[in-house]
C-alpha cells in the first residue's frame, strides 16, 4: 500500500514521530524536508530518544571534562558524535551519526600490555596528537603482548564490529616487520585467529 506525503500530512505528529523512531537518525533528518508535520515530528525527543543508546544517561553522567548543554534529545544525539573521554579518561566514546551505532576507542592504559611498568621496556608520554592523557611508548622488547577487553552489553545489538590496533610508528623503529604477530578476538566461547605485520614496508607482506 502506498501513502501519498499529502495522506501523510493528515497523520497527527505524535504518529508520525513514532513512525520516524523506527527508521534510522540518517532517514529521520532527511525527512524533515518533507513538510512541517514532519519537520516537527522529525525534531521530537520522542523519535531521538529511540535513536540514543540505552545507557546514555551513564555516559553522559560519566563523560570527563566535558560538560553536556542541550535542550533537546536530538541535540544530545549530535553531542554525542564527537568523541567524549569516559572511564576515567581511559576511553573514548562516540555515536555512528548515519546509524546511531556506538564504537569505543581504548586507552593504552585500559590495555594489557605485557613489561608495561618496566621502564626497560615501555615508557609512558604525553603527546599532544593523542586522545588521551597518556600513550605507552615501547622502548624494546623480545616479546610484545597486548590485550583489549570490552563488555559485550557496552556495544549496539545486532551490529558487525572490528578491532583496531591504533599505534603510530616512528622512524627509528626496527623489527615490527620482521615476523607477523598472531591477532585474536574472542566473544565467548568463540575465538577468531589471524596473522599481521605491525609494520609492513614489503608489499609481498599483510
Amino acid at each position: 500500500m502506498e501513502v501519498s506525503v499529502s495522506g501523510m500530512n493528515v497523520l497527527p505528529e505524535s504518529c508520525v514521530a513514532v513512525i520516524l523512531s523506527l527508521t534510522s537518525p540518517s532517514d529521520a533528518c532527511k525527512s524533515s524536508s518533507v513538510s512541517t508535520v514532519f519537520g516537527s515530528a522529525a525534531d521530537s525527543d520522542l523519535v531521538w530518544d529511540k535513536f540514543l543508546p540505552s545507557d546514555y544517561h551513564e555516559i553522559v553522567s560519566k563523560a570527563c571534562n566535558t560538560t553536556f548543554l542541550f535542550a533537546s534529545k536530538k541535540q544530545l544525539y549530535h553531542l554525542l558524535c564527537n568523541p567524549v573521554l569516559i572511564a576515567d579518561g581511559k576511553m573514548s566514546f562516540k555515536l555512528d551519526r548515519p546509524s546511531g551505532r556506538k564504537s569505543y576507542i581504548l586507552s593504552a592504559r585500559q590495555l594489557s600490555i605485557s613489561s608495561s611498568n618496566d621502564p626497560m621496556f615501555w615508557t609512558w608520554k604525553s603527546i599532544p596528537e593523542s586522545r588521551f592523557s597518556e600513550v605507552a611508548e615501547l622502548v624494546s622488547s623480545s616479546r610484545l603482548e597486548i590485550n583489549g577487553n570490552i563488555r559485550s552489553k557496552k556495544l549496539s545489538p545486532n551490529t558487525k564490529y572490528g578491532a583496531y590496533l591504533l599505534l603510530k610508528i616512528t622512524e627509528r623503529a626496527y623489527g615490527l616487520d620482521l615476523i607477523p604477530s598472531e591477532t585474536s578476538i574472542e566473544i565467548g566461547n568463540q575465538s577468531f585467529k589471524n596473522t599481521a605485520y605491525l609494520r609492513c614496508q614489503d608489499d609481498k607482506k599483510q
